[in-house]
């Protein structure tokens, strides 16, 4: 593995490991507050949309990625029963 992918899987696994939960009316705002962590020369997040929903990342035009949450792609439950809620 490269070093500059395997510095970017490093930061991917340490902030699966920061996401909490977030309530339903809340995770747009979280997303956002989280993918602007991740990406510090990131300027904007755009919204939320698609199936399932992501949005993209943004440095002034130009496209640094694409975030979003686990359990609205594969919602399978942990030892709780409520699926487990990582940034992607």
């Amino acid at each position: 593995m490269r070093p500059r992918a395997a510095a970017i899987a490093a930061r991917l696994v340490l902030l699966a490991a920061l996401v909490p939960a977030a309530p339903t009316g809340a995770a747009a705002d979280e997303l956002r507050e989280r993918a602007l962590r991740f990406f510090p020369q990131a300027d904007a997040v755009g919204e939320l949309a698609g199936t399932p929903p992501a949005a993209d990342v943004y440095a002034g035009s130009r496209r640094l990625g694409v975030v979003y949450y686990s359990d609205d792609v594969a919602p399978i439950p942990a030892y709780s029963g409520h699926p487990v809620r990582m940034l992607i």
